[in-house]
């Protein structure tokens, strides 16, 4: 049935508005970056590769994976390269380009992100939390807390009870408790452990 509407005092008949069914998300997959299928691939034109430095795009990877269970890192990462998905830094570094993602993949959503140069506090940690329950939730953390300066790392948050919180983490694409890889001892907290967030929802 047509739908009459109004327009500057004459009455139209337009066409019934349908609803596209909506896309029921997947649990997302575990993705390596060692992965020999993919780990010598370069990204952005330059000689960094998904093995050593391709975290984030393999957390992105991840989250996607929730609309798309037939991408891998790699076809993620040939689009990226294709369509500008990474900002080249001093001509040697591709950082991944998260607000252009939705732009490249439109099942992606793009949140934003947030980033602590301290302990978080107990607001601040329950906030993530409610993210994770409400969504996968890409983390930044330090990919060797025992060494002095940071060594970023991105890891996929899927779950949290209240001691710790499941993660997927793209270095070999394993599940596991975030202080059991990435905490400084046996008494840190989630607040030491993370040190920001990237809001990137599949929909």
């Amino acid at each position: 049935m047509n739908i009459p509407v109004l327009w500057d005092g004459v009455l139209f008949s337009c066409a019934p508005v349908v609803e596209l069914p909506r896309v029921e998300l997947q649990c997302p997959l575990a993705f390596a970056q060692q992965d020999t299928q993919w780990a010598a691939d370069k990204m952005g034109g330059t000689q960094q590769t998904v093995g050593g430095m391709g975290c984030a795009m393999v957390a992105a990877c991840m989250v996607y994976s929730q609309h798309d269970p037939t991408s891998t890192p790699k076809t993620f990462n040939e689009a990226l390269n294709v369509w500008k998905g990474y900002n080249i830094i001093y001509g040697t570094e591709a950082h991944l380009a998260w607000d252009r993602l939705p732009a490249i993949f439109p099942s992606l959503r793009w949140l934003g992100r947030k980033d602590w140069s301290r302990l978080l506090d107990a607001n601040e940690l329950a906030a993530v939390l409610a993210l994770i329950d409400a969504a996968p939730l890409i983390l930044w953390v330090d990919f060797y807390p025992l060494k002095s300066g940071m060594q970023s790392h991105f890891v996929l948050a899927v779950g949290h009870d209240a001691t710790d919180i499941e993660i997927i983490d793209p270095w070999f694409g394993v599940r596991g408790g975030l202080l059991a890889r990435y905490a400084r001892g046996r008494s840190d907290t989630l607040n030491r452990a993370i040190w920001g967030y990237r809001r990137l929802e599949a929909k």
